[in-house]
């Protein structure tokens, strides 16, 4: 008889001790250029955790950004208890991305340790990543052995003097090895993602996580909080109670930012999945119109997705002298080193206080136009005519011209004279209206627009534009190189040129993709152009398309129409234009010789060139 004797082995399982989402954290503090010694990340405010110690860190979206270009950064976790006054085995898992500042790839190397302890330092090198926001979607882990409870993990970037060293560090979750464990547990590799710049009515790349779940007795559930602008879906290995991979599907209908929250439990045990989305809209183009009659027209555009409605604009223009309707930018210099400057004009006919007046740039093409905040002093004034100029201090060249040098002591990296070609510049009023603005916003980039619209260049707001914009129009502008700065500090208006008036103002729903306009007058040339809503955010207007109402002008509607000019000497008439017709009351059209026209009898006629028509009374 033999005894065999069979050894069973412990259980073991790694039991999470620690968890770190940074789901709160968000940065509220300007940065730029070189980091100073201070703790920028502060936990009791934009954490989930309190504890946490950081140099050269500060928080960003949902992650912390360590180090800089000169200094070492760090951040050290609080105290960790493990179920032993030392833990056999600690796993640290965590996700990490590279800053990599398109021009210089930087270090992808960095360090974890048991702080207080150099033996225990682990380098781990990630790769060049570029897309800083969605970071990667592996989870890193390391492991350290015979571990003291109280404990701090402490992270930081490998300072190379080559190049820089900057990562944002994100999800850090500390598991400890126990024998024996049978606790419920859920696991995500990454608890955030982020999806951007996605166009309304069209889907996202896919992107994913891997869900586990151990020693759990009821299903995993997957529920969203409130209304979800995604689509989850479970890979075909998904396991009720182990869980597997899920894909996510960013579907907005509207533009917008859109942060949803994901709840995913098994009985008590539940973690939270946060998902944050930008989503925008092309901006309309307008076609031809069709059934034009006497009267009426139908105005069509192209359709357009993820659009709640639309403003249909019909106006007529004549010829005018100019005069703006508001304060306007109307150079821009975006130039070599410091060389930045900016021109505001009033061309109004009035004198203007610019006390309560602002400028406010968008900064990287994102967030609203929030940040450098620039208030013009309460004694400032522009004449009618006169420009107001504001230029960095060390722009050499506009020292003696501008109205107002801002240094680096007045605001740092934060004065609106330290933009970069895609921030946008706008100009507010003192009720904090938005008058004017250069640049593409945010919600303007699409596959449509440059980002990068005004790196080393100039910009001169052409003499024919009066009127300015809360949208950027390209058209407006000459562009020249960078540093070109000439006539700086002067504008002029053209003395005359079209000028619009606005008709009628028709509200559209979203979906459709044209409008009938009645009550016009027969025989005038009109133009429309749309402006289209998604989500309360507006889109800039489209191209302009004009149309000729059918039929012959009435001499009730001539009257008003004072702006096409003619010189009647006797019986010859002479008009300021180019192919005019001219018309008797009773429809005969009469013989012109080059712009004169000799009057057969006295009468009413009907002048008509350039889509105006006007009353001639001989």
């Amino acid at each position: 008889m033999s005894l065999f004797i069979v050894a069973t082995a412990s259980a073991q399982q790694y039991v999470s001790v620690f968890n770190e989402t940074f789901a709160n954290c968000r940065s509220e503090i300007e940065q730029g250029g070189y980091f100073s010694e201070s703790l920028y990340f502060v936990s009791a405010d934009n954490a989930d955790h309190d504890g946490w110690t950081s140099q050269n860190a500060y928080p960003s979206e949902r992650a912390v950004k360590l180090s800089s270009k000169t200094k070492l950064g760090t951040i050290t976790t609080p105290a960790i208890t493990f179920s032993t006054e030392t833990a056999a085995e600690v796993k640290v898992c965590f996700r990490a991305q590279t800053w990599n500042t398109g021009t210089t790839d930087d270090c992808t190397k960095i360090n974890v340790q048991i702080a207080g302890d150099a033996n225990s330092v682990q380098t781990l090198d990630f790769g060049s990543t570029k897309s800083i926001s969605n970071r990667s979607n592996d989870r890193k882990e390391i492991t350290f052995t015979n571990v003291p409870s109280g404990s701090k993990i402490t992270f930081s970037a490998v300072k190379d003097a080559s190049v820089p060293s900057r990562f944002f560090i994100a999800d850090v979750e500390v598991f400890e090895k126990v024998e024996d464990a049978q606790v419920p547990q859920i696991t995500l590799t990454a608890s955030y993602h982020h999806f951007d710049n996605l166009m309304a009515g069209e889907y996202s790349e896919c992107r994913g996580l891997v869900i586990s779940g151990e020693n759990l007795t009821d299903d995993i559930v997957i529920e969203p909080v409130g209304e979800s602008n995604f689509e989850i879906e479970k890979d075909v290995d998904w396991d009720a109670k182990l869980g597997g991979w899920i894909d996510i599907t960013f579907t907005p209908q509207n533009a917008g930012i859109k942060d949803n929250s994901y709840i995913i439990k098994s009985g008590n045990v539940q973690r939270t999945l946060i998902l944050n989305g930008q989503a925008k809209v092309y901006a309309p183009e307008c076609v031809d119109a069709t059934d034009v009659a006497d009267n009426s027209a139908v105005c069509c555009w192209s359709p357009l997705a993820g659009i709640d409605s639309f403003n249909l604009d019909v106006y007529t223009k004549s010829t005018e002298p100019l005069k703006a309707t508001n304060l306007m930018i109307t150079k821009y210099i975006e130039g070599s080193s410091n060389n930045r400057a900016i021109e505001i004009f009033n061309g109004t006919g009035s004198d203007i206080s610019l006390k309560g007046y602002k400028m406010r740039l968008e900064l990287d093409g994102a967030g609203g136009l929030t940040k450098n905040e620039y208030a013009f002093a309460d004694d400032a004034v522009i004449a009618d005519g006169a420009t107001f100029t504001i230029a960095n201090a060390q722009y050499s060249a506009l020292r003696d011209i501008a109205d107002e040098l801002i240094g680096y002591s007045n605001g740092g990296y934060a004065n609106v004279v330290t933009f970069t070609g895609n921030d946008a510049i706008g100009l507010f009023d003192p009720y904090d209206n938005l008058i004017d603005v250069i640049g593409y916003q945010s919600d303007d980039i699409n596959p449509r627009v440059e980002p990068n619209w005004g790196t080393d260049k100039t910009y001169y707001r052409k003499p024919s534009v009066y009127m300015p914009h809360d949208k950027f129009y390209p058209s407006e502008w000459n562009v020249f190189d960078k540093d070109y700065a000439e006539s700086f500090g002067s504008h002029k208006l053209d003395a005359e040129g079209p000028v619009s008036h606005l008709v009628k103002r028709v509200n559209v729903p979203g979906n459709a993709t044209s409008a009938t306009v009645d009550g016009l007058n027969s025989g005038t040339t009109y133009y429309y152009a749309i402006q289209a809503f998604s989500n309360n955010i507006k889109t800039p207007y489209s191209n302009e398309i004009s149309f000729v109402t059918t039929g012959e002008a009435s001499v009730a509607q001539i009257q008003a129409q004072s702006n096409l000019h003619y010189c009647l000497n006797g019986n010859v008439l002479t008009v300021d234009a180019d192919n005019a017709r001219l018309y008797g009351l009773n429809g005969v059209e009469l013989r012109a010789n080059g712009r004169t026209f000799e009057l057969p009898c006295r009468g009413v006629y009907v002048l008509q060139a350039n889509g105006m028509s006007r009353k001639v009374v001989y």
